[in-house]
């Protein structure tokens, strides 16, 4: 079972702290000590294109819910420090090898600028930064190794219409720091013979007369670059829009060379995208109503000969890259 994909763009590559500066903040002012701390809360539904699939070869339903927990404290106006955690489950038949409905995601702390610089009087742009890392709490994490992943991000934005259209950039970087190269195993093959799981699937294969291993589930990413562009539109004081747009290019660390084919790159890449478009009805001044579509998937098609629609997989529509969500979210 994957995370519902807004909350995985939130968590993966991009927050909603350093996206939306107030133009009229000042970078030095301190946040009233009553409001400086809050916790928001949001549960959402989330159901698969693949649901509505009816060939039975390739029939996948899926239908989930995640609990979303964001503990934010404001040091000023436009500095933060949360963290993020989400629990999620699946009600629809899971597709792993164990059967488990639950998935933990990895907890995020962040601390967010939402005014690094501002040119109030010449361009109206504001830069906005943030720096974050994660502990491994996912099974995801755990299975690679992962100490920890380090990301930082940089963005501007510009409202327009008095401040009802704020279209907005932003670049990530981060360096994922795994304890090995490979998910799964130790690499070095004195210490490792073949291993499978519980269920008899091969996990690593080492080849003891070249001094190596090379794991079945892959290569570890290394490091990856997001660009982010976002257009968030007020409709009126209680309706708004947003449309995103992700794109990631992941680096993965270079493969053993006792398993690589010396006429290939050594080092793999994956380039994925991710296309939110979400509407927001403020049903009390901390309570929010949300819903949306998202798609997570991969940049080329099926033949690596074209894009793929980023908002919409059309595609392969049983893989569930695609999800219709609705959610309610409040703040305490």
């Amino acid at each position: 079972m994957r995370l519902p994909l807004i909350k995985r763009s939130a968590l993966v590559v991009g927050a909603a702290l350093s996206l939306g500066a107030d133009p009229n903040a000042s970078i030095t002012a301190e946040a009233p000590e009553e409001d400086r701390l809050s916790t928001g809360f949001e549960l959402s539904n989330s159901l698969g294109l693949g649901t509505f699939v009816e060939n039975d070869y390739s029939d996948a339903p899926f239908f989930g819910q995640a609990l979303d927990i964001n503990p934010t404290y404001k040091l000023t106006d436009d500095i933060s420090a949360d963290v993020d955690w989400i629990l999620a489950w699946e009600y629809t038949t899971p597709d792993n090898p164990t059967g488990r409905r639950y998935t933990p995601s990895d907890v995020v702390f962040r601390v967010a600028h939402s005014s690094l610089l501002k040119d109030a009087r010449f361009t109206g742009l504001t830069v906005t930064s943030s720096v974050l890392a994660i502990a491994p709490t996912s099974y995801e994490s755990r299975f690679r190794g992962t100490v920890t992943n380090l990301t930082g991000r940089i963005g501007v934005n510009r409202p327009f219409l008095g401040d009802r259209l704020t279209p907005s950039y932003r670049f990530s970087a981060t360096k994922y720091l795994p304890t090995q190269q490979s998910p799964g195993f130790l690499t070095d093959p004195e210490e490792q013979e073949e291993i499978a799981d519980d269920q008899g699937h091969l996990l690593v294969a080492c080849s003891v007369a070249r001094d190596a291993c090379a794991g079945t589930a892959g290569i570890n990413p290394s490091y990856s670059f997001t660009n982010r562009a976002r257009v968030d539109y007020k409709v009126t004081s209680k309706f708004s829009a947003k449309l995103i747009l992700d794109v990631t290019n992941i680096f993965k660390f270079e493969t053993p060379e006792a398993f690589s084919d010396p006429n290939l790159p050594s080092r793999g890449r994956v380039d994925m995208t991710a296309g939110v478009f979400e509407l927001v009805y403020s049903l009390h001044e901390r309570l929010d109503l949300k819903a949306g579509v998202t798609s997570e998937q991969p940049a080329l098609d099926s033949r690596n000969d074209g894009l793929r629609f980023p908002f919409f997989d059309f595609e392969s529509p049983s893989n569930n890259f695609t999800q219709f969500y609705l959610s309610v979210a409040t703040k305490l």
